[in-house]
Parts: C-alpha cells; sequence; structure tokens
C-alpha cells in the first residue's frame, strides 16, 4: 500500500498536465536546420511581432546554441529581421553601421555586445548574420541596454558627443559646453565605469546634466537619436544611485523607441530572463520586486510581445573561468515534470496553464536556483534542456 500511494504522488505532475503535454524538441545545435519539429511556433507566434529570448544564467552554452536555432528559423520561417541583444544601444547601432559598411558580424558584434557572451556559441550567431547579409537578407543589429562598456563608446562616443555639440551650438550661435575639459574627462569615467558599480562624483553628474540641458533647449525637432543617447547617458550613471529597476526601464524606453523607429519590423531580443519575463513580484527571491522591461513591453503590446524563457535539469554553467554546476530542481518543481518525459529538449506553451498550486509553482529559471513563483503568469512559453552545457571559449 505505502509503495502504491508513493507511486501515485510521483506521477501527480504528469496527471495535473495531462492535458498540457510538451512539445519534443530533436535538436538544438545551430547547424540543424530541418525546422519540423519548430513548426508549432507559427500558430504561438502568429500574432507577435516582439519575442525575448531568455537564459538562465550568461554561461549557458546550450541554451545559447538553442538561441541561435532558434533565430535561424524565426528569420527563415517567420520573417524576424532584427536582432537586439541586452547591450549598449550605442555600441550595437555603431556596430550595424560598420555592418552594412562591409565589416564583418564577426569583428563588429563582439565590439559591441558584452563580454559574457564572446563565445564560439555567439560566433555561430556572428557567422549567420554574415551569411545573411551575403544572401542579401540582412539580420539588423541594435541594442536596448543603457550601458556604454562596448569598444565603440571607448574609441567613438566622446568624439561623437563633441561633433553633435558643436553642431548645435553653430545652429544656436552660441556656446553649449562651458568646461569641455571637465565634460570630456566626465564623459571617459561614465564609459570606464559603466559596467562597474563607481558611482561618479557630483561635479561631474553636474557637468554633464548641465552641458546636456544646454544642448537639449538648443535641439531642433529631428534630434530624436540626440535625446535618447542624452537619457542614456544620464541612466546609465544615475542607475547607481538608486536601487531601483531603473536600468529596465530605460531598456524597455530604448525598445518602445526602436520598435517605433523600425516601423513594424520584427524583433529578437537576446537578453537574460530577468529582464524579458514579466510579473515577477511572484517570484520568491530577495531581487524581484520591481518591474522589469518584460513588464513594460507585455503592458504596452500584449500579445505582440512574446517570452520565451529557458531552463534546465542539471548540468554545468560558466560562471567567470569556472564551469559550476547548477543547482538542483525542487522536488516538485517543473524541471522535474520535464526530466519525467526523458526527452533531451522540450518545450511547453503556457498559456492557459494552472498556476502556483502545481508544478508550475516553482522553476530555476533565473539563475539556474530553484525558487516559488507562478511560472504561467510571467513568460509565454518555456524551453527545456535536460543537461546544460557551459558556454566554449572563442580563444
Amino acid at each position: 500500500m505505502k509503495y502504491f500511494i508513493l507511486t501515485i504522488f510521483s506521477f501527480f505532475p504528469a496527471i495535473i498536465f495531462a492535458q498540457s503535454a510538451p512539445q519534443i524538441i530533436h535538436a538544438i545545435c545551430p547547424d540543424s536546420t530541418a525546422f519540423d519539429d519548430l513548426a508549432f511556433l507559427k500558430n504561438d507566434l502568429k500574432n507577435v511581432n516582439i519575442i525575448g529570448l531568455g537564459e538562465q544564467s550568461h554561461g549557458d552554452g546550450a541554451t545559447f546554441s538553442a538561441k541561435v536555432r532558434l533565430i535561424k528559423y524565426l528569420h527563415e520561417e517567420q520573417g524576424f529581421d532584427v536582432m537586439a541583444f541586452e547591450s549598449g544601444a550605442y555600441d550595437c547601432k555603431q556596430a550595424n553601421e560598420a555592418m552594412e559598411q562591409g565589416i564583418s558580424a564577426k569583428e563588429a558584434l563582439f565590439k559591441a555586445i558584452f563580454g559574457i557572451w564572446d563565445c564560439k556559441e555567439v560566433e555561430q550567431l556572428a557567422s549567420y548574420m554574415d551569411a545573411c547579409r551575403k544572401a542579401g537578407k540582412p539580420l539588423l543589429l541594435i541594442g536596448f541596454d543603457c550601458q556604454f562598456n562596448g569598444a565603440y563608446s571607448r574609441n567613438e562616443l566622446l568624439n561623437q558627443l563633441q561633433s553633435g555639440i558643436a553642431g548645435a551650438s553653430e545652429k544656436a550661435g552660441k556656446p553649449i559646453i562651458t568646461d569641455s575639459i571637465h565634460f570630456s574627462a566626465a564623459i571617459r569615467k561614465v564609459v570606464k565605469f559603466s559596467n562597474f558599480f563607481n558611482k561618479l562624483p557630483v561635479s561631474d553628474t553636474a557637468v554633464i546634466a548641465q552641458t546636456f540641458d544646454a544642448w537639449r533647449n538648443a535641439l531642433s525637432g529631428d534630434s530624436l537619436q540626440w535625446l535618447n543617447l542624452m537619457a542614456n547617458i544620464q541612466i546609465d550613471y544615475r542607475r547607481k544611485f538608486d536601487g531601483t529597476f531603473m536600468r529596465d526601464s530605460m531598456m524597455a524606453q530604448n525598445m518602445i523607441f526602436q520598435e517605433q523607429v523600425l516601423k513594424g519590423r520584427k524583433i529578437m531580443l537576446w537578453a537574460a530572463s530577468k529582464h524579458l519575463a514579466f510579473n515577477l513580484q511572484s517570484v520568491s527571491g530577495k531581487y524581484f520586486n520591481g518591474r522589469s522591461m518584460g513588464d513594460y513591453l507585455k503592458e504596452k503590446y500584449i500579445d505582440n510581445y512574446y517570452a520565451m524563457l529557458f531552463t534546465s535539469f542539471e548540468g554545468k554553467s560558466k560562471i567567470g573561468f569556472l564551469n559550476i554546476g547548477v543547482g538542483k530542481p525542487a522536488d516538485k518543481g517543473i524541471e522535474q515534470w520535464f526530466h519525467g518525459f526523458q526527452q533531451p529538449y522540450l518545450y511547453l506553451n503556457l498559456h492557459g496553464r494552472p498556476g502556483p498550486d502545481d508544478a508550475m509553482g516553482n522553476s530555476k529559471v533565473f539563475g539556474h536556483k530553484a525558487m516559488d513563483m507562478n511560472l504561467a503568469t510571467m513568460a509565454d512559453g518555456l524551453f527545456y534542456i535536460d543537461k546544460m552545457l557551459p558556454i566554449s571559449s572563442r580563444k
């Protein structure tokens, strides 16, 4: 009798989800371009113009491979032609311009995106971008982060700002910068400390604010790109004084701004799942009490925005130079339910699924750490990888 009760209990998640079995995914290798196993996404994404492709952590090589394959499918079968990274909007814009002028994606992309994605798996995406451009069907590269830690920021940002200010000053017939030496030094610090917790001295923030206020007053109506650039610079240093989700708010503003500029083109987002998910307040963790970029996008675009998160049962991810074992799933977590199907890759459409009183109530989608949450209200789809593999170095 005891064995019978335990057996019934062990199959309880499967009974709950009997009417919602996941889709079997045959491969995650980007070279596997027979997309029959992804055909179900055509219906799931029929009204979607913006899709977010998440990741549990930034060292998940298997997830990156799966995302590159998904990008190929979305570009070739569903007409998505904009690749948006959780990286500096300025750096990615400069990289895209470089690619349009003939520089390879392998060279330009890694000068723009964050170093956490400098790996072989993302290099496969760069190779694909080069192939698409050669075939006359290029993927446009944009960024939506407010940070300035790419090579283009280090090498070109200050000169571009000085040029823009000089042009506005000439039109206005009066100087805009009152202390060019101090302003230049302050901008260099913005770039130098963009990806660190260092706070700029008040004197530096003051000279930037004073210069930008004067510049804004001198600009004409066709200056949205300059206004957006100034907003990103100021949010980048101000967010370090404020422990809220200020960065996510700016990322959402950047995406909405760029979506309006792109006029209906279909966009794929590459980012951490924490930025793409919505309703994070349902997560039991300590750092989930603010509004994510996904909240803003879901609120504005509703069904036209689709968040796809990723999770895994076991394996390793890379943190720094080390391959670290991922956290174990909870006994009643959704990863246990997936694992019971004995398939390496699965996909579950989350629309209309049950709430937190079943296997949807706990997952490792954020940082490979099992946490209580109402997963069914936080994303549109969940991609499962049974065994996570770490990223591989390009060098």
